[in-house]
């Protein structure tokens, strides 16, 4: 692309020589016509190169957000089953697998690095350093670590193109967890996107 680019200004640059020494020796209905001529090769010549240059920046684009898009499934699928939210209350009651969340954690991590965009993994790295100082008995840190996962949730559908400005602050978290709001130091649902 650098070299297309390059080609570019270059036949640029040849280009206006040309008119400058076609217009010092033109009389002015033969510059009129050479300066229209010009501006009509220009014209085409930019727009073949900003339609090539946006069409493969799309491609690429289109092309990573394909894989994007099962990573980002896998893991919000796997880390919900590991943590238990998609399980009964009775299924729920023998805890976490250990290894399970390891797993998930694990292979998104090394999925992340290869697709994730880089609002994702900061958001990534913002969640598991949260989660990773946290005291279970902590109903604050157990809140904020929630509060983590749901923006690492929020920056995954930003990226998979989604807008989120309808939703307000625990509306995702809340999909899953039906106490959210209760209990000692609850917040409110706020508008926040």
């Amino acid at each position: 692309m650098l070299v297309l680019f390059g080609l570019a200004g270059y036949l640029l640059f040849a280009l206006v020589r040309a008119i400058i020494e076609a217009f010092s020796d033109a009389g002015p209905e033969v510059a009129a016509a050479l300066l229209t001529g010009a501006t009509t090769v220009l014209v085409a010549v930019l727009s073949v190169l900003l339609t090539r240059f946006f069409e493969r920046r799309n491609a690429r684009e289109r092309e990573q957000q394909q894989k994007r898009t099962p990573v980002y499934e896998e893991f919000i699928a796997g880390l919900l089953e590991s943590l238990g939210f998609t399980k009964t209350a009775e299924e729920r009651k023998e805890g976490m697998d250990q290894a399970e969340v390891a797993r998930v954690l694990g292979n998104f991590t090394k999925q992340a690095v290869v697709w994730g965009s880089d609002d994702v993994i900061r958001a990534w790295v913002d969640y598991r350093y949260a989660t990773m100082k946290m005291n279970p008995k902590d109903l604050t840190q157990g809140r904020q670590g929630m509060r983590k996962l749901e923006e690492l949730f929020l920056t995954i559908r930003k990226d998979l193109g989604l807008s989120n400005k309808s939703l307000r602050d625990g509306d995702l978290l809340r999909l899953f967890i039906n106490d959210l709001d209760s209990g000692e130091g609850a917040e409110p649902a706020q508008q926040s996107r």
